[in-house]
């Protein structure tokens, strides 16, 4: 499904094929530039180690970076940069080719059995040059899609297609909240639980109470809680918290704030909650993110 043979100095590829997918790894061993590569199907790259430029068709330039994920349509052109790359610390690459006809598929079935809230509004996967941080959730999936992948086992293509589907759910609920937040003024007017999102970036720093949150979205309780656990991948309580962490990151950012004044600021009552928060989102302390800025 790639449209090139790695230069084998420097690029090692490694491809596992299945009915509805293909896993390639890359492991790139020397410095290179303007290397380009082409898929014929929908493809999923996420960075392991290392750093890559992508240079991709009416964009700038941006570096690729672990932790991070960019989705491609077909048959994109795209030329890397792996400024950083050596044989003693290669740069390596996933790359994870999805059948166009199983994504239409699995698009049927969840806007079937697990329809949005909201009638207008249907389950589909933004291909357009989709670049998003990873969600620990989504790193957990593509681990075992790669554990599939290499395993040997008769049922390996029944497996593989479950967690495929599981990985397209997760990239589109990633795709809905980033959607959300950047539109939930213009959307609130139609959509239920972007009134919800509009009330919680009002209140972020102050008590939140879900009561309100169903009332805004007028829902029940459990269909609130169905419905945006569904929708974006995440309860209303890990929403607010993590709105509440990103402000809190940004707070930090200021060389006269301190966490305990970002804890309160940001909707805290309790600065051992704020830092248990805090490094369940960030995998460190508001002390340790704050000395990191500072180079410490």
């Amino acid at each position: 499904m790639a449209t090139y043979e790695p230069t084998p100095q420097v690029e090692h590829r490694r491809a596992w094929t299945l009915a509805q997918a293909e896993l390639n790894l890359y492991d790139t061993s020397a410095e290179a530039y303007r290397v380009p590569l082409q898929f014929s199907e929908t493809v999923l790259t996420s960075m392991i180690t290392g750093k890559k430029v992508m240079h991709l068709g009416g964009h700038d330039p941006f570096e690729f970076l672990p932790g991070q994920a960019l989705i491609m349509p077909a048959d994109e052109n795209m030329e890397i940069d792996f400024p950083e790359a050596t044989l003693e610390t290669p740069t390596q690459c996933l790359a994870l080719t999805l059948d166009r006809q199983f994504i239409e598929e699995s698009l049927e079935q969840f806007n079937h059995y697990m329809p949005k809230l909201e009638s207008s509004d249907e389950w589909g996967l933004n291909q357009q040059n989709y670049h998003f941080s990873q969600s620990g959730e989504l790193t957990q999936t593509l681990r075992r899609l790669m554990q599939i992948f290499r395993e040997d086992h008769v049922a390996k293509d029944y497996f593989a297609a479950n967690t495929l589907q599981e990985l397209l759910l997760r990239i589109m609920q990633t795709q809905a909240r980033h959607l959300l937040l950047e539109n939930y003024q213009q959307m609130s007017s139609q959509n239920r639980l972007a009134c919800a999102v509009e009330y919680i970036q009002q209140h972020l720093d102050q008590a939140i109470q879900v009561e309100k949150l169903c009332e805004k979205a007028s829902l029940s309780k459990a269909q609130f809680f169905r419905a945006f656990k569904q929708e974006f991948g995440l309860s209303p309580i890990d929403f607010v918290n993590r709105e509440r962490i990103k402000r809190a990151r940004r707070m930090l950012a200021k060389p006269d704030l301190t966490p305990t004044d970002a804890c309160y600021a940001c909707g805290f009552n309790s600065l051992s909650y704020f830092n248990r928060t805090f490094k369940k989102w960030t995998g460190m302390s508001p002390s340790r993110f704050k000395k990191q800025l500072r180079g410490e």
